[in-house]
């Protein structure tokens, strides 16, 4: 039984963890022919390191199905071998890594023709059906142990992030905007990456203190070479660069790195 976007995911990484870091996962497109193997066995690789952790936010299949802009006879495989990659990618990575898993437009064209949720059957098969939500993640996750806790009772920093596939981040608005005071939030879809840390007031109503919050906003771009439908319809060519966000486990801080 898949779970509401309404129940958040609670997540907590090993209490003497001084930091870890987070990957977005998303738009690798397996079975697009313009699917790039070696970036990915890189990110791969990357999130097999201790203290990483990954989220998957979308279109990890291409999915390419009857009427749809993909080319169908140009998949590299069937849609069929493509779940079955997503779900072995999933175990390569780490399957206890993974906090969360939501769908993208490719993953929801089965629903939309058959009624399947493509992203619900890979979590099922991977054995992390709990951490999957249709359309949104949001993540309560917990990191460390703050240095300025109690002596009895040691409390976690906890950080809330949004993940979704499609968003809109523009000068004096973003998508971020209508979640209150996220510390992370995640999107991809237009293949085009950024970090832009979007800035706002908070109030504390139990300390009685007006501040500014600063939300991570991030987008890592897709995994595909520059070629096929991109420059059929006359896009540019995307900048493969992913950015990887970093929390404390000893205070609440948080950093982007780009790769």
């Amino acid at each position: 039984m898949m779970l509401s976007d309404f129940e958040p995911i609670i997540f907590n990484a090993p209490r003497e963890a001084k930091e870890i870091v987070l990957h977005f996962i998303h738009d690798p497109h397996y079975g697009n022919e313009c699917f790039d193997k070696a970036r990915w066995e890189r990110i791969v690789k990357d999130v097999q390191q201790d203290g990483h952790y990954y989220i998957l936010i979308g279109d990890l299949i291409e999915n390419a199905t009857v009427g749809s802009k993909s080319d169908t006879l140009y998949q590299t495989c069937p849609p069929l071998e493509q779940r079955e990659w997503a779900v072995e990618q999933i175990k390569r990575m780490g399957v206890d890594k993974c906090i969360g898993l939501t769908d993208g437009n490719h993953e929801r064209r089965s629903k939309k023709d058959v009624g399947v949720f493509v992203g619900f059957d890979i979590a099922l098969l991977s054995g992390i059906e709990k951490r999957y939500r249709p359309h949104f993640l949001f993540i309560d996750l917990g990191v460390g142990v703050r240095l300025r806790s109690s002596s009895t009772g040691k409390a976690q920093n906890r950080y809330t992030i949004f993940a979704v596939h499609k968003a809109k981040n523009m000068k004096h608005f973003c998508s971020s905007d209508y979640v209150d005071g996220c510390d992370v939030f995640a999107f991809g879809h237009d293949h085009d990456p950024m970090s832009h840390p979007r800035a706002s007031l908070r109030y504390n109503p139990t300390r009685k203190t007006l501040s500014v919050g600063v939300t991570r906003v991030v987008n890592c771009g897709s995994n595909l070479q520059y070629g096929g439908y991109a420059v059929d319809n006359a896009y540019r060519p995307n900048a493969l660069v992913e950015y990887k966000v970093h929390l404390s486990g000893t205070e609440k801080e948080t950093w982007v790195e780009e790769r």
